[in-house]
């Protein structure tokens, strides 16, 4: 049973009535067999707070798949040497501190400005209060990769929405002779009443609720429609569990193997766990990687093969299963120091057929990049991160058509052309889903980010005006005649209701086309679960012709991009 323990200061803590802090109120708001254990103590710092033992005990008993929500400020901002800390110093360093306790524990810590105080200054306006701390924790959260919830705007803004006397109803207000404790009266700025403990508890679950990472630990709101997509995810689950490769595919519908089609299913079964909390998900995923690993023979060194690491990863981030760590670091030493390079040190796209010498394919953005990200974050790697975003932005440089928006296929600095100039909808399909899953894994927001997902934003634009009326894409998307495509839909679909979802996407129309490509793949899940319309593997192609006449058949890629499309729907931001 995961336990989401909670540390801070008295707007923290459950204290006594009629003061509450918003962790007293936040049980409300989590899953069933999730625990609430609030240790937040009034009055301190997060100097204080641990110097005074009080960290003792949410050390000792953290677990892998615990949380820890960690809000400090208010007290730090004090001027007395035993609680006084330095925003630019001190202050991050505790911070730093109670997060890498945290994920040593294998639980995963959340970072919260402080709450915002009720201080008025005239004409209804709002004093920013906490000066540089606020700021101070968001670096410490993007510098760990970890979820930072902003709780000073948030509750800044539930301020702003009401009157002065609106928001007075939140907080203490004594009358004199009221309470024995303030003969005078009392109109407390900072501390709240149960009504305000609520609300501001409310505003953290719904943080967390559009926090990936945190989904599973919350209620889903009244009206959601998260058990009738998680029974779809069941149902595509189970096919796939039930395959032998027996089929079409060409061993493609398997999960028998150590291979790409087996990674992109592997990870979309991850985030159907993390948005359902099933544990029988996590407890399959435990079992494959356990049987994978213990096999005698070592899975071939290549492009495809790498895929399955990056929910490996994923679960070394969850369980701190000391067994998946030499394998982890193994595939990244393999991809930063052995995997062959092309011409400005891109990586290239080599399998265990052939080396395509000189060559960048889209589909190894989703397949090596995401993993050498993740592991970056998971395991304190920035220069990782690093390298991640410079392949994407090779790739973008050579890949991404500078007229349509739309990508190529592969690029040859060997030839330097892009072979058939195909627009191949899963090749375009494997960058929508990879940037913006990219965004969400690294947090960052630099330089390179940004390009990143400008080129993102721009291929989107494009996937926009070529979607069918169907809501489906042609297998080569600027060719109309082309057959529809399954696979390449759910993934586009996933990335533009990420996008939605992010606040990245902010036009209506881009709501509307991520519901219409949805609609359209869940309209492909046939009664056995399996997904119809899926082009087989797809090597580089010299002319058009050679997409047009893939064969079509189930996957598990294929089922894999529809769980990751459904996640997004379980998340009810877009509604069908």
């Amino acid at each position: 049973m995961p336990t989401i323990y909670i540390i801070g200061d008295s707007t923290v803590e459950d204290n006594k009535p009629p003061f509450r802090g918003w962790g007293w109120a936040l049980p409300e708001y989590v899953a069933g067999g999730v625990q609430v254990a609030n240790h937040a103590m009034s009055g301190r710092s997060t100097r204080s707070f641990v110097d005074e033992g009080r960290f003792d005990p949410v050390r000792e008993g953290m677990q892998p798949g615990d949380v820890l929500l960690i809000q400090f400020g208010h007290n730090d901002e004090k001027d007395d040497a035993e609680r006084h800390t330095d925003p630019d110093g001190s202050y991050q360093d505790f911070l730093r501190m109670y997060c890498r306790t945290a994920m040593d524990k294998g639980a995963l810590p959340v970072l919260l400005s402080p709450v915002s105080r009720r201080i008025y200054v005239g004409g209804g306006s709002l004093l920013y209060t906490h000066g540089a701390y606020p700021a101070a924790v968001k670096k410490v959260a993007q510098e760990l990769g970890i979820p930072f919830l902003d709780l000073k705007m948030a509750s800044r803004e539930l301020y702003l929405s009401g009157s002065e006397e609106d928001t007075a109803k939140l907080f203490v207000r004594l009358q004199p002779g009221e309470n024995p404790d303030f003969p005078d009266g009392h109109d407390d700025k900072t501390h709240f009443n149960a009504e305000g403990a609520k609300k501001i508890a409310s505003l953290v679950a719904d943080m967390m609720r559009a926090e990936p990472r945190l989904q599973r630990y919350m209620k889903h709101p009244k009206g959601a429609a998260t058990m009738d997509y998680k029974a779809i995810a069941d149902k595509v689950l189970n096919m796939l569990q039930n395959a032998d490769g027996n089929d079409p595919s060409r061993g493609h519908l398997t999960m028998n193997n150590w291979e790409w089609p087996t990674g992109v299913a592997l990870y979309g079964i991850y985030k159907t766990y993390q948005q359902s909390g099933d544990k029988a998900i996590l407890d399959y995923l435990t079992a494959w990687y356990d049987d994978m690993l213990s096999r005698e023979q070592k899975p071939h060194r290549n492009v495809n093969t790498v895929a399955p690491v990056l929910t490996l990863t994923c679960l070394y981030n969850e369980t701190r299963n000391p067994a998946y760590l030499p394998v982890i670091e193994s595939w990244a030493k393999w991809v930063l120091e052995e995997m062959p390079r092309t011409e400005f040190g891109g990586l290239q796209h080599c399998t265990v057929w052939n080396k395509h010498y000189e060559q960048l394919w889209c589909d190894t953005l989703f397949m090596v990049c995401l993993f050498l990200a993740k592991a970056g974050v998971v395991l304190g790697r920035p220069e990782w991160i690093d390298e991640a975003e410079y392949q994407f932005l090779l790739h973008i440089r050579y890949l991404q058509d500078k007229i349509t928006g739309l990508f190529y296929h592969g690029w040859t600095f060997d030839r330097r052309h892009n072979y058939a100039n195909a627009k191949w909808a899963r090749g375009n399909a494997w960058f929508t889903a990879a940037a913006i899953e990219l965004k969400d894994i690294t947090g960052r927001d630099n330089a390179a980010m940004r390009m990143i997902i400008s080129a993102w934003e721009d291929q989107v634009l494009a996937l926009w005006k070529y979607q069918r009326v169907n809501g489906l894409y042609t297998t080569l998307i600027d060719v109309e005649e082309t057959y529809c495509e399954t696979s390449a839909t759910a993934a586009i679909a996933y990335g533009v209701m990420k996008g939605v979802r992010m606040g990245i996407l902010k036009d209506q129309k881009y709501v509307e086309m991520g519901k219409l490509a949805a609609q359209a793949v869940l309209d492909q899940i046939d009664d056995t679960g399996a997904v119809q319309g899926v082009s087989g593997g797809t090597g580089m192609g010299y002319n058009l012709q050679h997409y047009k006449d893939i064969i079509v058949t189930p996957t598990a890629y294929g089922q894999g991009l529809t769980f990751l499309m459904i996640t997004e729907l379980m998340q009810g931001v877009i509604k069908l």
